[in-house]
Formats: structure tokens, C-alpha cells, sequence
């Protein structure tokens, strides 16, 4: 067996490989796309409700006692009950 088949015999088992990948992610790709749909028809999709931008930026601290200064947007699980809370502004 010479070079010219062993690099043959490698390009083939790297293509069937590579269509094997390519195959499981757009089989993975259209079940997600089916869960979403069935979901969306459902009504069962969260719910983000962006920050404003006049919202003042608030400070939160961690467990490690870390402080950062955020803008909070708002997830809202689907079939939740979810509020807005808004910060009263000092004149």
C-alpha cells in the first residue's frame, strides 16, 4: 500500500466523519427547532423584560462580598406571575 492509498483511505474516513457531525447537528437542530415551536404555539415562552434606560444603575453584592454597579433586565418564566420594580427617583 503506498502513500497516494493511505492518503485516500485518510481523506475518506475524515469526509464520513465530518458527515456524521454534520448529521447529528442538524438532526440536534430541528428537534430544537420543534420543541420551540410546539412551545411558542403552547404559549410556554419566558418572558425578558429589558431595563430602561432612565433606570438608575444598581449596586449588588455576591457571597464573596463583591460589589458591581448593574442595570437588572427581568426573566419571567413561563406561566409565572413576574412584577416590575421600579425605583422612585430623588430630585
Amino acid at each position: 500500500m503506498g502513500w497516494a492509498s493511505i492518503a485516500s483511505a485518510a481523506t475518506a474516513a475524515g469526509t464520513l466523519i465530518l458527515a456524521a457531525a454534520t448529521f447529528a447537528a442538524v438532526r440536534s437542530a430541528s428537534r430544537a427547532a420543534r420543541v420551540a415551536e410546539q412551545s411558542l404555539l403552547a404559549g410556554l415562552r419566558p418572558l425578558i423584560v429589558p431595563s430602561r434606560l432612565q433606570d438608575p444603575p444598581q449596586k449588588v453584592m455576591f457571597g464573596d462580598h463583591k460589589w458591581f454597579t448593574v442595570t437588572r433586565d427581568l426573566y419571567l418564566p413561563s406561566g409565572d406571575i413576574g412584577f416590575w420594580q421600579g425605583a422612585l427617583a430623588s430630585a
